[in-house]
Parts: C-alpha cells; sequence; structure tokens
C-alpha cells in the first residue's frame, strides 16, 4: 500500500509542477525577481541567435574531436557577444551562463552521436527557448523557474 501512495504522490508532484500558473502569479514573479521585458527578450534573441550560429556552422562530428567542438562554440559565443553587442553592454565570457550554455550545447547538440537522427529535436530547441522567453504566456512552475534562473544567470553576465 505504501508504494501506491507514494506513487500517487511522485504523480501530483508532476501534475503541481506541469500544470499553467495564472498569468496574474507569473506577473508577480517577474516583479518580485526584476524581470525587465526588453532584456528579456535580448536574451532570448542571444540564444537563438547563439543557436543558429552553432548549427549552421558546426563542421560534424568526423571532423571534430571535443577540444574543437569547445573552440567551436568559444568562437560561436565570442561571435555572439561581439554582433549583439549595443549600448555598451558587455557580456562576461567567463561568466556563470557562459558555462550554463556550454553545458546545455554539449548536452543537446555536440554529445549527441546521431545528429541525423535528432534533427527535428536539435531544430525545435529554439522554441524552445522562445516559449521560455515569452513574457506573455502562462508558464508551469517549473518553465518559470527555468526562465527566471537563466534569466538571473544573463543578469550577473553582463556588464552595463
Amino acid at each position: 500500500m505504501a508504494k501506491q501512495e507514494g506513487d500517487n504522490n511522485v504523480q501530483k508532484f508532476f501534475k503541481y509542477l506541469s500544470k499553467p500558473l495564472p498569468i496574474g502569479v507569473i506577473d508577480t514573479a517577474y516583479i518580485h525577481n526584476g524581470i525587465i521585458f526588453e532584456r528579456s527578450d535580448f536574451y532570448c534573441d542571444f540564444i537563438l541567435t547563439l543557436h543558429d550560429l552553432i548549427l549552421t556552422t558546426y563542421l560534424g562530428d568526423d571532423l571534430t574531436n571535443h577540444d574543437e567542438q569547445i573552440n567551436h562554440f568559444n568562437w560561436c559565443w565570442d561571435k555572439t557577444c561581439l554582433d549583439l553587442r549595443h549600448d555598451n553592454i558587455n557580456l562576461i565570457s567567463n561568466g556563470k551562463v557562459y558555462k550554463y550554455f556550454m553545458n546545455y550545447f554539449f548536452d543537446t547538440f555536440y554529445l549527441i552521436p546521431n545528429k541525423g537522427e535528432e534533427k527535428d529535436n536539435i531544430n525545435n530547441l529554439p522554441l524552445i527557448w522562445d516559449f521560455l522567453f515569452d513574457y506573455n504566456v502562462e508558464k508551469s512552475r517549473s518553465e518559470l523557474d527555468t526562465y527566471i534562473t537563466v534569466y538571473k544567470l544573463f543578469e550577473k553576465s553582463f556588464v552595463i
């Protein structure tokens, strides 16, 4: 009986995490966490630009080793920082947001062995970021937490 009760609690927890929050709760979270629409939009542009650059300039697994993949990511990161630099906003290359996205792209792209088979999933990753950084949509608790976490990483890594 205890196992069934535990399974039920896990299901309740997952339902809680995936249930959309009312817009009023989300707006309150934005205010409480100092979320600024214009910055959110900029951060989303940064992520989408970085993602596109990584996918369109990658030579392939057969031509690159791990060190070359790191160099490729660094080149894409630096180019994105330079291309999106405006209004004296500079990204710190060794900031936590850099490390977050390096890990993210290695987990979701560089280390995927059969990229051809996963092409649709890889190409759909920007849709997730576009949704997470959309200021005006309902989000689940976990989606809102992810958004706020990444937003704050960007905030700590920019010098304005």
